[in-house]
């Protein structure tokens, strides 16, 4: 994994979504979660030290880098900032009535993350075509991989410029696009809270039940807020067959 580092030791992560247009990646949403006390000028800002008060400290006053001339984080604009704290990680076997509990997320349980930042959509093919074409760290995917071979593909498809890349197996994310934009893939926990969002969003209510099954709450999935296979329809992707645009489900979008 790759992380842009901060002055002083500390870390800003920046993850990276691909897949269909579910949770934050597919939202498109337009805010910047803000989290922890109103910034204030630290007389130690700048030094490159992390003191009290500070939430990073790159030795600059600058800005514009990942923190700002106030030591507060900062992320670029294709990013949100996911405040650091709490929130509860897996499904909740008691309050789950609709959907049934995979083993693999029990127990729930709480986790604390520190600040990070995630992006606000999936990579997209054209994405994609850029680092290609700007680096030598990416490269086209091998033929089985291409809508040439398979239709669910969207490398060559036409008119798929703004979907996401996939069939992109794990590895060539990490050493290729991650490594070109000096970010990294965010964990399974990271990319959890991003979708659900943390205590901090549950407005007053009890944390635990308070979280939510889906990014835009606990109303039941549809075509309108997310992509996904439909039962009883046979073509995947709300009938499309394929994905959609990255960002064009804003009413999905995570808090």
């Amino acid at each position: 994994e790759t992380e842009t580092e901060l002055g002083g030791g500390q870390h800003l992560g920046f993850g990276l979504a691909l897949g269909l247009n579910v949770g934050k990646a597919g939202s498109g949403a337009n805010h910047l979660s803000v989290y922890g006390r109103a910034p204030v000028q630290v007389p130690t800002c700048g030094d490159g030290k992390l003191a009290a008060g500070e939430l990073c400290d790159d030795g600059n006053l600058k800005g514009g880098d990942g923190c700002t001339a106030t030591c507060t984080l900062e992320a670029p604009a294709h990013m949100v900032v996911i405040p650091a704290g709490p929130f509860w990680m897996g499904c909740n076997a008691a309050s789950e009535v609709i959907v049934e509990c995979e083993l693999d997320e029990l127990p729930q349980h709480q986790v604390t993350l520190g600040n990070y930042a995630i992006g606000r959509k999936e990579v997209s093919v054209n994405d994609w075509a850029k680092c290609v074409s700007e680096s030598n760290q990416c490269t086209p995917p091998p033929e089985e991989y291409t809508y040439k071979a398979d239709k669910r593909y969207n490398w060559g498809a036409p008119g798929r410029g703004d979907h996401p890349m996939n069939g992109l197996p794990y590895i060539w994310l990490m050493g290729s696009y991650c490594a070109w934009h000096k970010e990294r893939l965010p964990t399974e926990a990271e990319w959890e809270k991003a979708a659900r969002g943390g205590c901090e969003t549950v407005n007053g209510m009890l944390c635990k039940p308070g979280m939510r099954r889906h990014p835009w709450g606990k109303a039941p999935v549809s075509c309108e807020l997310a992509t996904y296979h439909q039962t009883g329809i046979l073509a995947a992707g709300c009938g499309l067959g394929t994905t959609s645009p990255v960002g064009s489900k804003p009413k999905g979008a995570s808090p």
